[in-house]
């Protein structure tokens, strides 16, 4: 199964929608700086985790009705420690049972992680921010723009790899127990497109998108849930709004599955995340 993760262009850019991205050139002459970031990559991550990193431009690895660019090579070493940072080193010590932690993780990560450096652009106006397939890889896009300085950049590269790895999850683990009965008749499906973040979060709902399947919503509402700050949390679904007991719910869900199921702490998992934020 191929979990996609979306977001709508607004249309003052949808012009650009229509150009063609910077045409990158590839230069793999240089052997020795390639094998020595290949060697980086194996020893951070296909050696103890078992996790791949392809950052070489392959046209195959994205989806042939997406329009994007490859990732620039002085861009892979920085993401790769992005990557370590704020999703593998959270996981990592989200608890004092480090040796758990990393067979967890072992266990359960993609075999493989893609970088691509532009966005992917479809036909219909909309952007995919990174996408899970069977829990075989996760592809990453828009590195290109990498910046950590970046908030609402970075933010969306972490909450991708988040929501993403929660798909992967969910494929060995399944959906928390009664999640689906927490707003059962609630879920728009494409019409997802078409309701306010409002509408959402009064619907019991922590965006949009999560409004689309049982499963986005679960994704959205663990990764939103760990990538944002307990502060800013709680001004966006505080108990003053509506909609704000069911989020509450699903999330009561969400960690109960994840400490019972998984034996990960979610919100040990979140303030490692915050801590990588400072």
């Amino acid at each position: 199964m191929k979990h996609i993760y979306i977001f709508l262009i607004l249309s003052v850019f949808s012009f650009s929608c229509e150009k063609e991205e910077e045409h990158i050139e590839l230069d793999f002459s240089d052997s020795e700086e390639l094998n020595e970031l290949d060697k980086y990559l194996h020893d951070e991550f296909t050696t103890p985790y078992g996790l791949r990193t392809n950052y070489h431009w392959d046209a195959n690895s994205v989806e042939f009705n997406k329009r994007t660019t490859p990732v620039k090579l002085d861009i892979v070493k920085p993401t790769a420690k992005m990557v370590d940072k704020f999703w593998i080193q959270t996981y990592l010590h989200s608890s004092s049972d480090v040796e758990y932690n990393k067979k967890f993780l072992h266990k359960n990560l993609p075999a493989e992680l893609i970088y691509v450096g532009g966005k992917l652009y479809s036909s219909d106006g909309s952007v995919t921010l990174g996408y899970a397939e069977s829990g075989a890889r996760i592809t990453l896009t828009d590195l290109n723009s990498f910046d950590l300085s970046n908030r609402s950049w970075l933010n969306r590269q972490v909450g991708t790899l988040h929501h993403e790895f929660v798909h992967i999850l969910e494929d060995s683990y399944n959906l928390p127990k009664d999640f689906r009965l927490v707003t059962p008749k609630s879920y728009n499906g494409q019409a997802w497109l078409n309701v306010s973040e409002a509408n959402a979060i009064a619907s019991g709902f922590v965006t949009n998108y999560a409004s689309l399947s049982f499963g986005e919503d679960y994704a959205e509402t663990v990764s939103i849930y760990v990538s944002m700050s307990e502060t800013d949390f709680n001004n966006k679904y505080n108990s003053g709004k509506k909609g704000h007991d069911l989020i509450q719910k699903k999330l009561d869900l969400c960690r109960a599955h994840y400490k019972d199921v998984m034996g990960i702490d979610l919100d040990a998992l979140r303030d490692q995340v915050q801590k990588a934020y400072k």
